[in-house]
């Protein structure tokens, strides 16, 4: 006899059964000894052998599933039942039948504390990922990304069906590892290998049609037309439309500019595996195309993926692993910055009097009515924008990732690993605004080319101890790490082309050219120490110390501890034989993470040179009005004396609950965090020279609780009913920025020969810049 519900399966048959709520169940067979496959959530599955029996009796033995997990936790793994640190595991079933084109989207509902949103409808841009809430003001609210060891890795880049499993870490003792980066959680992705057996081959195509849900409800041409007669009335002007206007603005709507400008494109993407592999040898080969034209005109994102991840046994104590990832993405006028003077925000404010086109076919580029903005039509149909972006955020351009882990078993117990990756990205990104866009009408028409190339370097390398001693258990780990970026870039742009008929491909078609570059090379070090304690599975406790040193700081080394504490009641004799509860922890924890999300130079004096100030054309007439301007070379915004990573110090209260044989699972946390040295950018007193500096600044509050229950409460035969519901409540408070006075400068321009001012010197023909500051008080709610 059973529990009620459960599955009794006639192996070999589709023959099946389901208990009785007494456990009584009955099946009828042919079959000279048949055997039976019995199978129940939370219980280990039985093959049972009748062998000419009748009446039987059999038990299963329950399994702890969920507290056996082995859990991802940086530089080692661990089973959940060990854990005191808060983490949310995403396994790959939760999400893999799902059309998703982001990897951010995996993270939306599957992972209590977590806020995922979409900033931008356009096709390829990453979306924006909270883990308990904004920890910053400017240095940066993005988690950290661990891909496959890799630090700073970029989700955006890779292909949903590589992915395995992501933990998402979010309180100090988890994070704290990671340290100087880690403030604002860390979500650790790793990626598919092979199983041993013969090779798999799976494909995996999916198709999705995309369109904007609701249309904005407008005015028609009619309706628009009254309205502007009768602000042209209240204004004391004769009507812009007389009565036949009117007339025959009632038998259509007018231009439907929101509907010219959107498409309802088809999304395509591929996904081709082979997998496979022997007790020594295990690999997966992928290929992931995907085609995502954009919900507005002339618009999309392409990408193409190849990845090859092998695990190679290469005797008893040494073994290899191997990822490797090319990614090719490029895109079209994906990157518009979402202001008012976007074609998509145009669509709403252009007035459906104004036909897209005139009689000749040629595009109506201003409206005498409405906005005073360029048709959007044509401003999204004219302009081409490929490939802009960064090579290494893994949304444009080439990129190659390399990963190596080497790991040795030097003694029973004791391992040492180095995970060494290396990843370079390069791009080449055109442009082209001709006459027949907003840029084109006030003679700013322009081409341009941008090629620029990165790459980064890191070098993890530590040593893991595990020991058991009775009932004390023990793993220690030690690390040192190494990692480097360096990325340039050249820009040439041509303007008032003679020609735009070859778009951006004859840039020296241009009345004028000009060529800039960059450079920028950082680097981090890092040593860590970590101990996991645990006495009879009951009593855990997990402790953790960093030390970081940055280029990017004049403060360059910080230290971050992390201390956790867990007691699995549920082991306790008390608990331990309960039908309901099958698992229960209660856990603690506290520690500092950091941040250092500021420029590579942001605490080094720098010179301006070339053409500066808010219009870039700051400089000298050394002849009155005769001959060019002469660019200046600028001192540059100040810097802080002292600049550091800002502080984020955590603590988190939280119980793990088990009920009714693992098939439901519930989760609740409480943290407070508070975080001081923000990293501010703090605009400078007018009579140091101006401009905005990064310096620490102030202190803001964020707590929060969340809940997370889950699991499998319906089992019936084929009828399988799995659910999860995560709800969080977050509260941000800024607690001050620093109380000081700051200068608040707007810029106006002016000549001297026609105005003065006493701040300025009257130099006849000279443009200058006039600074008019104003005194605000840097606190919260200014």
């Amino acid at each position: 006899m059973f529990a009620g519900g459960t599955t009794i399966n006639l192996k070999g048959t589709s023959v099946s059964t389901i208990s009785q709520a007494d456990g009584g169940f009955q099946i009828s067979t042919d079959q000279a000894h048949p055997v039976l496959v019995i199978s129940f959530v939370g219980y280990e599955q039985l093959e049972y052998g009748m062998n000419g029996q009748m009446d039987v009796t059999i038990r299963l033995k329950l399994i702890n599933q969920s507290l056996n997990d082995v859990v991802v936790v940086g530089y080692g793994t661990q089973q959940k039942k060990d854990v005191t640190g808060a983490i949310s595991r995403v396994k790959a079933d939760e999400f893999i039948k799902r059309p998703l084109v982001k990897v951010e989207q995996a993270l939306q509902g599957t992972a209590s504390g977590v806020v995922v949103q979409s900033n931008s409808g356009q096709p390829g841009q990453p979306m924006s990922v909270r883990i308990r809430g904004a920890n910053s003001i400017s240095g940066g609210n993005d988690p950290l990304y661990v891909i496959d060891g890799f630090i700073g890795g970029n989700i955006s880049s890779l292909n949903m069906n590589d992915i395995e499993s992501m933990e998402v870490l979010k309180d100090a003792s988890a994070t704290a590892i990671y340290g100087s980066r880690a403030s604002n959680g860390v979500v650790i992705i790793t990626t598919k290998t092979g199983k041993d057996g013969a090779a798999r081959i799976d494909f995996n195509p999916w198709f999705s049609k995309a369109e904007i849900p609701k249309e904005m409800s407008l005015m028609n041409q009619y309706e628009f037309a009254n309205q502007t007669n009768a602000q042209f009335a209240l204004n004391g002007q004769p009507p812009a439309f007389n009565a036949a206007d009117l007339a025959k603005f009632q038998q259509s709507p007018g231009t439907d500019w929101q509907h010219a400008l959107q498409q309802k494109p088809w999304i395509q993407n591929y996904d081709l595996s082979v997998s496979g592999g022997s007790p020594n040898v295990k690999y997966l080969f992928s290929f992931n195309h995907l085609d995502q034209p954009g919900l507005i005109i002339n618009s999309y994102y392409k990408k193409t993926a190849l990845r090859a991840n092998v695990d190679i046994k290469i005797s008893d104590r040494l073994n290899l692993k191997v990822y490797m990832y090319g990614l090719m993405a490029n895109s079209r006028n994906n990157n518009f910055a979402g202001d008012i003077t976007d074609p998509f925000a145009q669509a709403y404010q252009w007035d459906p009097t104004s036909p897209i086109r005139d009689a000749a076919g040629n595009f109506i580029m201003k409206s005498p009515y409405a906005s005073n903005a360029t048709n959007p039509v044509a401003q999204e149909t004219n302009q081409l924008d490929d490939n802009g972006g960064n090579p290494l955020n893994g949304n444009t351009g080439n990129t190659f990732t390399g990963t190596g882990i080497l790991t040795y078993r030097i003694l029973k117990g004791l391992t040492f690993t180095t995970n060494d990756s290396y990843i370079t990205g390069s791009l080449y990104g055109q442009s082209v605004y001709p006459p027949m866009t907003a840029q084109g009408l006030v003679g700013n028409d322009y081409a341009q080319t941008r090629n620029s190339k990165s790459n980064a370097y890191q070098s993890s390398n530590f040593l893991t101890w595990n020991g058991k001693f009775g009932d004390h258990s023990l793993t220690v780990t030690a690390l040192y790490e190494i990692s480097s970026y360096t990325g340039m870039s050249v820009t040439s742009t041509a303007t008032n082309l003679s020609t735009y008929a070859l778009g951006y491909y004859n840039m020296g078609l241009g009345a004028a050219n000009k060529i800039q570059s960059t450079y920028t090379s950082d680097a981090q070090v890092s040593y860590m120490g970590r101990i996991n304690y645990s006495y009879k599975d009951k009593y855990l406790l997990t402790a953790s110390l960093r030390d970081d040193g940055s280029s990017h700081l004049t403060d360059k080394y910080a230290l971050f501890p992390a201390i956790g504490l867990g007691w699995n009641i549920g082991k306790e004799d008390l608990i331990a034989n309960s039908k309901v509860i099958s698992g229960l922890k209660i856990r603690g924890s506290w520690g500092i993470t950091g941040n250092q999300a500021v420029p590579a130079y942001a605490s080094i004096p720098q010179l301006l040179s070339g053409p500066q100030g808010p219009y870039g054309n700051t400089g000298y007439f050394y002849n009155g009005n005769a001959g060019s301007l002469t660019s200046a070379t600028l001192l540059g915004s100040p810097v802080a004396n002292s600049l550091k990573w800002e502080d984020d110090a955590q603590t988190d209260i939280g119980v793990d609950l088990l009920l009714f044989h693992n098939r439901l699972s519930f989760t609740a946390d409480y943290y407070y965090k508070k975080i001081t040295n923000l990293l501010y950018q703090y605009t400078a007193p007018d009579y140091i020279g101006g401009g905005n500096y990064a310096r620490n600044l102030g202190s803001l509050e964020n707590q929060g609780v969340e809940f997370s229950l889950g699991g499998t409460p319906v089992q019936k035969g084929k009828l399988i009913w799995t659910t999860n519901f995560v709800i969080s409540f977050n509260n941000n408070k800024i607690m001050n920025l620093g109380g000081s006075r700051q200068c608040h400068i707007e810029w106006y321009r002016i000549r001297p020969a026609k105005f003065f001012h006493p701040d300025c010197w009257k130099i006849a023909g000279c443009v200058l810049w006039l600074q008019v500051s104003r005194n605000l008080e840097n606190e919260p709610g200014r």
